[in-house]
């Protein structure tokens, strides 16, 4: 789990072994074999803390002061999902009205941070994270690659593509809500 969850997921576990089975709510979300999950270290050490796996990591504890904080007052932030575009100029409104009001809203559980990779291109820097979410509608993956640039060691402007929700259990259904 990651820090700062709320005591709601503290009865969650982990199963390991080649695909992984989350147990959720009393439920199991099937995490396909070969998805890299991460390490400890950086998960909970904060080891190579960037502006972008800060976001990462603040977005996957639903944190809105720990967004707040990697984020500039006036980030200029657009983003693409599979049903429609999003543009923002200022803090308050990428929070509250894109990522944590429709992205992943109240009923979405972030159950873990599933991996994390950075890297730069010229003036640009890159991090792509993958979530395992669960809500009413089942389990799904979501993953999110992001191009940004800095101001000091917050986020100034940030570009996001999002995978939408993919299902992740077994029987293969389709999210009730695909243009998330």
């Amino acid at each position: 789990m990651i820090a700062g969850r709320s005591s709601a997921r503290a009865g969650r576990k982990m199963i390991g072994g080649g695909s992984t089975t989350a147990t959720v709510s009393g439920r199991s979300a099937f995490v396909p074999a070969g998805v890299k999950r991460c390490s400890p270290v950086e998960r909970h050490l904060g080891v190579d803390e960037t502006p972008g796996r800060r976001f990462a990591r603040a977005l996957a504890a639903k944190n809105r002061t720990a967004l707040a904080e990697v984020l500039t007052t006036d980030v200029d932030f657009r983003g693409l999902t599979p049903g429609r575009s999003w543009e923002a100029s200022g803090c308050a409104a990428v929070i509250d009205d894109i990522v944590l009001g429709h992205w992943f809203a109240d009923e979405d559980d972030i159950v873990e941070l599933v991996s994390t990779s950075e890297s730069t291109m010229a003036d640009r820097s890159h991090v792509a994270y993958r979530l395992l979410v669960c809500n009413p509608d089942g389990d799904f993956l979501v993953e999110q690659q992001a191009y940004y640039q800095t101001d000091g060691d917050r986020i100034a402007w940030m570009r996001v593509l999002c995978s939408g929700y993919r299902p992740v259990d077994p029987s293969g259904r389709t999210p009730k809500r695909p243009g998330r």
